[in-house]
């Protein structure tokens, strides 16, 4: 039990009373057998420990050991990377941490966007394992998962260490601007000037597409992949 899963299930608001006991019992192990760290440990020993005692001999054994809570996202980061961190090692199955990253986004109330990313691949993979009729990722298969997933878990440690802008995985890239623009899903602007008389006398209908909102390009490229995602990363550099 690490303080850095602890500080993440506090942000999430998720119970981590037991972590915390787990925590002051890996220290003992470990050699430290200060008076606060063993109550808390002792806690344990207890069918149903107070989580007022749990978080007072928490907070005393933190200032025994100097540590202090970092800041709300600075926690979540954390917490993110040591879940990509311990996949990685195999010290967690892929599952779960592909479960447990995208569980983070809703439980910050969809702020984070970037942790859609694993929403959407807790989907896909729904799709590819239930053989879903909807499913069209042929990047992800039953043969690559383990690959397709580790790629995933890298880059989005990344993803992490970078300065990103808050709505980074809802922009595209424009093939025609090269830059890093909002799309949206509209009415066609790009029309000859006989298409909107037609279209004024209700003779022809609108055409809808996904269009750059800068120059109304519709050579947009979402940024649903790692290659996508890193092309938008290099652009963020320049």
């Amino acid at each position: 039990m690490t303080l850095t899963k602890i500080w993440g299930l506090k942000a999430l608001s998720n119970p981590y009373d037991q972590a915390c006991i787990d925590w002051a019992e890996q220290l003992l192990i470990n050699g430290n057998s200060s008076d606060n760290v063993l109550i808390l440990a002792s806690l344990g020993l207890e069918k149903h420990p107070s989580r007022n005692d749990v978080e007072h001999y928490f907070e005393r054994a933190l200032q025994d050991l100097g540590e202090t809570e970092p800041e709300y996202f600075d926690a979540i980061k954390r917490y993110a990377l040591e879940l990509c961190h311990m996949a990685l090692e195999d010290s967690l199955s892929q599952d779960d941490a592909v479960n447990l990253l995208a569980e983070i986004y809703s439980c910050t109330h969809y702020d984070y966007g970037i942790f859609s990313i694993w929403t959407d691949l807790v989907d896909e993979i729904y799709l590819l394992e239930n053989e879903g009729e909807y499913y069209s990722h042929p990047e992800l298969t039953k043969a690559n998962k383990s690959i397709y997933v580790e790629k995933q878990l890298r880059h989005f440690i990344v993803l992490l260490n970078s300065k990103l802008p808050h709505d980074f995985v809802h922009l595209s890239i424009c093939e025609e601007c090269n830059k890093l623009v909002k799309a949206s899903w509209q009415r066609k602007t790009r029309v000859s000037a006989f298409r909107k008389i037609l279209q004024v006398f209700k003779i022809l209908e609108p055409q809808y597409c996904t269009e750059c909102l800068v120059c109304g390009s519709t050579h947009i490229v979402r940024l649903q992949t790692v290659e996508a995602r890193e092309k938008a990363l290099k652009m963020l550099q320049k």
